[in-house]
């Protein structure tokens, strides 16, 4: 099946269908019929959905399941289940763990979490702080300009640094590279990664990761600076 839904493509503009997630666990055949430059293509050039409490039905009833077979895998019931099976602390000992304010009541609960979620939540638990961590991570409202709530952004936030810092070889470590070294690397950005390594690319917006748009157009990669190796 995966295999036909690779080859039909559409005759307006040639477009490879979309392969539903449950089809994507564990199947390279995509990739290997087609290479990596679809996938990437297809990430560069569509705007996500924002983050929220609600999941894909992939994700939410199917998460590896086989098509075909029958069971129902959820992602967030194994997440809060994993969670209490290793002694992971509650939402409120993680706040408190961040700095952030304690909830003192449902009432405080409701300036933290997504609408709909504090209700829902009542009806589970006796007292805010004793959420599990992952239900009430995802239900909290977004910091500005991010796509995660205060909780989980500290907590991703301090793990990314603790990866950093216990890595010697970390490139900005001192004596890894020259300064004028450092600075051609951190010239060379995203966009120019994806120029040098993905077949039939022409052009990309510089801002990779961001959508092509009036503030962040699509450039030639010609245009998009590569790395300077006379440094080395």
């Amino acid at each position: 099946m995966i295999r036909d839904l690779i080859h039909s493509r559409t005759k307006k503009n040639n477009v490879i269908p979309p392969i539903p997630l449950q089809q994507g666990f564990f199947n390279r055949e995509p990739i290997n019929l087609r290479g990596i430059e679809p996938i990437m293509f297809g990430i560069t050039g569509n705007s996500s959905n924002e983050v929220d409490n609600r999941f894909a039905e992939g994700v939410a009833r199917q998460l590896f399941v086989r098509p075909g077979e029958g069971f129902h895998s959820d992602l967030m019931a194994l997440n809060i289940q994993r969670a209490r099976d290793h002694g992971v602390p509650t939402y409120g000992a993680y706040r408190k763990f961040c700095g952030l304010p304690t909830l003192r009541s449902w009432r405080d609960a409701k300036r933290v979490f997504l609408p709909g979620a504090t209700a829902a939540f009542q009806k589970l638990f006796k007292h805010p702080n004793d959420i599990d961590l992952f239900a009430a991570g995802i239900s909290e409202k977004h910091v500005r300009g991010l796509e995660l709530g205060p909780t989980f952004g500290c907590i991703i936030g301090r793990q990314f640094e603790d990866t950093r810092d216990g890595d010697r070889f970390f490139y900005r470590n001192p004596s890894v590279f020259t300064p004028s070294q450092l600075a051609a690397i951190e010239k060379v950005t995203f966009a120019r990664v994806l120029c040098d390594n993905l077949k039939g690319i022409v052009s990309i917006q510089r801002k990779a990761l961001r959508v092509a748009g009036r503030n962040n157009p699509r450039v030639m990669c010609e245009n998009i600076p590569k790395l300077d190796l006379s440094h080395w």
